[in-house]
């Protein structure tokens, strides 16, 4: 079965019930759980309603997942003429960005000078006996 089969599968699921965890929709769609995490997480409209205990001592946790319900009267958005995300753009924020990581960038550090070796004077003795 394609992934689109399954994904239908598993919002049909999630919206006649109350919410499922991924072992009982694992049951119902029957591809591996680990897809089925995968679906949910990218999935729009689904979440996590709540948690219920597993396992001998209850002590493990398992996702319950729920998916929204669109209502069918829910209003279409057209005739929008710029999105809502352009209208909170500041036009000078490309500016002050570039400004800002010109001011970061590392600096040349600055090169020091040869190093110049010291060597003993010609009166200095090393004691060859200690």
């Amino acid at each position: 079965m394609s992934t689109s089969d399954n994904r239908d599968k598993v919002r049909k699921a999630l919206l006649e019930t109350d919410g499922l965890t991924v072992a009982e929709l694992y049951e119902i769609v029957g591809t591996t759980p680990d897809n089925i995490r995968k679906m949910l997480r990218k999935m729009y409209g689904c979440y996590i309603s709540g948690w219920k205990p597993v396992g001998l001592n209850g002590g493990a946790m398992a996702a319950i997942w729920s998916c929204v319900r669109v209502p069918a009267d829910m209003p279409d958005p057209t005739g929008r003429t710029e999105s809502i995300r352009d209208s909170f753009k500041d036009p000078n924020k490309m500016v002050k960005t570039k400004q800002y990581h010109a001011s970061r960038r590392k600096k040349e550090m600055p090169t020091s000078n040869k190093t110049r070796w010291a060597f003993l004077p010609p009166w200095f003795k090393k004691d060859t006996n200690a």
